[in-house]
């Protein structure tokens, strides 16, 4: 779930057009959330990615295919679905702002270049071994840590999560990932060792929704 989890962080560091805190930045208790991005170390998960981009020809080929028309073709269509603007609008109320990742993850992929070896073709598409590499460098205990004195200390935060466990919060999302190009994605992300649904579920049952179903 971590791997998972935690990947996106890597967007934040190598995007040069947003700052690691983009999403966070407007957010009304912005200052906690800063706390355990803080603790990401940053400038390591920067290392592993470029190192993958020289040695991993999995991870290589999963960065090129996401750099291709038809996956670039198939974000466009997601962001002009009318499900998608009414759930990042509903969301922006929280202050979350979704366009500002989807911004950092298309300045990483966008302006990496990525080389495959001819001679030594990859088996498949996958991010598995750099997902690992992230976890194994990332301090789960101590974001663990800060995330539970937060939700048990912190009303405010906790309001929002009551906020955001509404109904009205799930039906959005279950529009969303309703869309056949979500489901595509999430297929494409399953075959390239990025399995999302196992972090949705978790979402799902962290916000009292009971279990996901994808049909």
């Amino acid at each position: 779930m971590w791997k998972v989890l935690f990947a996106s962080a890597v967007f934040f560091n190598l995007s040069q057009a947003a700052p690691i805190d983009a999403t966070v930045e407007n957010f009304a208790i912005a200052d906690h959330f800063q706390e355990i991005i803080s603790v990401i170390p940053k400038d390591l998960i920067k290392n592993i990615t470029y190192e993958h981009l020289k040695t991993d020809e999995a991870f290589k080929s999963a960065v090129q295919f996401m750099q291709t028309d038809e996956w670039n073709n198939r974000v466009k269509i997601i962001r002009e679905k009318p499900e998608w603007i009414a759930l990042k609008k509903y969301m922006t109320g929280f202050g979350i702002h979704i366009d500002k990742f989807i911004k950092c993850a298309d300045g990483f992929l966008q302006n990496v270049t990525v080389k495959l070896d001819p001679m030594h073709p990859p088996s498949k598409k996958s991010v598995r071994a750099f997902l690992t590499d992230i976890e194994r460098n990332l301090p789960i205990a101590k974001i663990l840590s800060i995330i539970h004195e937060k939700m048990v200390k912190n009303s405010e935060l906790q309001q929002l999560f009551e906020k955001m466990s509404s109904d009205d919060t799930r039906k959005m999302i279950d529009n969303v990932l309703a869309l056949s190009e979500i489901r595509s994605m999430l297929k494409d992300l399953a075959e390239m060792d990025m399995d999302i649904t196992e972090m949705l579920s978790l979402i799902y049952a962290f916000l009292g929704w009971g279990e996901l179903k994808l049909q």
